[in-house]
């Protein structure tokens, strides 16, 4: 049986958004120093791999300068970054790690801003299908 992806994703945003109204937080797990970035086509992506390059040498939290950045490609027309963060920021994240999440959406918000060709930006989520299906 196929189930409409529309349907799903609608269906999570839904039971974030009756967590968040009832007072508690949504849990969010993330895969820690990855952030995906979606291009509006696969062409797209391969034009603009030269300039997130250059981009990414700009990027800064606090700022700090982003130390290392490993770009992969995905299928379709994403790519995967990997990052580095500063010592000061491996730290404070080895000592709070709620503290990585504002870190990776401000990093997503830089990137996106940094080229129209950019569809999307985001941490790289970890999908729980257990508690996904319980919430249908």
């Amino acid at each position: 049986m196929t189930v409409n992806k529309f349907a799903v994703i609608a269906a999570l945003l839904g039971a974030l958004l009756v967590d968040h109204v009832q007072g508690q937080p949504a849990q969010r797990s993330f895969e820690p120093g990855e952030l995906i970035v979606g291009f509006k086509s696969q062409g797209d992506r391969e034009q603009a791999t030269e300039k997130l390059s250059a981009t990414l040498d700009t990027l800064t939290i606090h700022g700090q300068k982003v130390e290392k950045v490993q770009v992969q490609p995905m299928s379709g027309s994403a790519v995967k970054l990997r990052f580095s963060l500063p010592e000061d920021m491996k730290q404070r994240v080895e000592t709070d790690p709620h503290t990585e999440l504002p870190i990776l959406e401000d990093l997503a918000v830089q990137i996106k801003n940094s080229d129209d060709r950019i569809k999307y930006a985001h941490p790289n989520w970890i999908l729980d299908k257990m508690s996904s299906r319980a919430k249908l």
